[in-house]
């Protein structure tokens, strides 16, 4: 088994007694000495995985060259409506408050809703590259982009003016973000 391109989500989780690996011909899971294979036949929507993520929550949520499925009830399940997302290995990921997830890749993003299990797409106007996410511990969505930080808030994506020296600056790439235990917003430019 070939390990599959790395994301900023790992191709390898590790939990006590548990490692799952994605790969190119799909997913492994070693548990209490044994391994056990996922495939397209187990519900996974392609046997390429290229991430995969677990929540706080516990479950898994895998991106394959054919789109996104989640782990529950000890099966694969594909999210409808993630067919055509373009899965590479630049993927972004964030996991919101309410167990849901944001899913970056070139200039869309994807809001995965858990309860019912479905996912929305949101394209970022002009084509602006993302090159972060972060969620606080509410339901927004913090997004770095080469033109500046927006935030996404029920689906609408808002730009956010950034200061400088207590100077509102133009239009900064922003490289990475991260929330604080204080929940302060940290912004790499």
């Amino acid at each position: 088994i070939a390990p599959a391109s790395v994301g900023v989500a790992s191709p390898i989780i590790m939990v006590p007694s548990t490692t799952t690996i994605s790969t190119a011909e799909g997913i492994v899971r070693y548990q209490e000495g044994q391994f056990t294979g996922f495939s397209d036949k187990d519900g996974l929507p392609s046997n390429a995985a290229w991430f995969i993520h677990q929540q706080r929550t516990g479950q898994l949520i895998a991106a394959t060259a054919a789109g996104l499925a989640v782990f529950t009830d000890h099966r694969w399940q594909t999210v409808a409506g993630t067919e055509d997302f373009s899965v590479t290995a630049e993927e972004r990921f964030a996991e919101t408050a309410a167990g849901g997830a944001v899913i970056a890749s070139g200039s869309t993003l994807l809001s995965l809703n858990p309860h019912p299990l479905r996912a929305s797409k949101t394209p970022l106007p002009n084509g602006s590259e993302i090159t972060s996410l972060a969620c606080d511990d509410g339901q927004r969505v913090w997004v770095g982009t080469k033109d500046g930080l927006k935030l996404l808030s029920r689906s609408k994506l808002t730009p956010v003016r950034l200061l400088s020296g207590g100077e509102i600056t133009g239009k900064v790439a922003v490289d990475s973000l991260l929330v604080g235990m204080d929940r302060t917003l940290w912004i790499g430019t």
